[in-house]
């Protein structure tokens, strides 16, 4: 019975792994860099586990569903604010994912939509972009994760492009089918 908390004790430690990353890069810039990628890879198998197995048990909830995409920012932004405060990613791409990140926030909560393939691929991308550069090892590997973090923003901003479209044909679909319903003489 108590499995099925398991998948939102996966999400807030998420959060916990964030807060831990955001001590160990503010605190020093001694700390292990395999320390600093291991723990957020860790962090990243949490949010493909959380999903996996409250499916699997049938344990999908509206706390789940609502903080697990908010436990994916919160990991990648505070990592990606890090990363920004050291020199080793460029503050304009952070700002991109910022905007994109509260944009597609917004339009998701009203329209209750999950997410793209799209919106999949940006995470993945995202994810390898910042490990590598985690791993903080000069040359091709911090190149290859500064590639993968572009190949993250042409994928989020087509994501939310999608997105964008698809609320705006779900309101035209609710107007319409409200028109149906709802006419001047009863």
């Amino acid at each position: 019975m108590y499995y099925v908390f398991f998948p939102n004790a996966l999400t807030v430690s998420r959060v916990l792994i964030s807060a831990l990353l955001v001590f160990l890069l503010s605190w020093s810039n001694e700390t292990a860099p395999s320390l600093l990628a291991g723990l957020f890879a860790v962090g990243c198998l949490t949010d493909f586990l959380d999903g996996v197995l409250a499916r699997r048990w049938q344990s999908v909830s509206g706390w789940g569903k609502v903080m697990d995409p908010l436990a994916d920012k919160v990991l990648i932004l505070s990592v990606l604010v890090m990363l920004t405060e050291r020199a080793l990613v460029p503050g304009w791409i952070a700002a991109l994912f910022v905007v994109r990140e509260l944009w597609v926030t917004g339009i998701r909560s009203k329209a209750r939509m999950s997410a793209s393939r799209l919106g999949k691929l940006k995470m993945f991308l995202q994810s390898l972009g910042l490990f590598l550069i985690l791993l903080q090892r000069p040359g091709s590997l911090a190149a290859i994760g500064l590639v993968c973090l572009f190949g993250a923003l042409a994928a989020g901003y087509g994501s939310m492009i999608d997105y964008m479209f698809r609320f705006r044909n779900d309101r035209e679909f609710s107007s319409s089918q409200s028109d149906l319903c709802y006419t001047k003489d009863g």
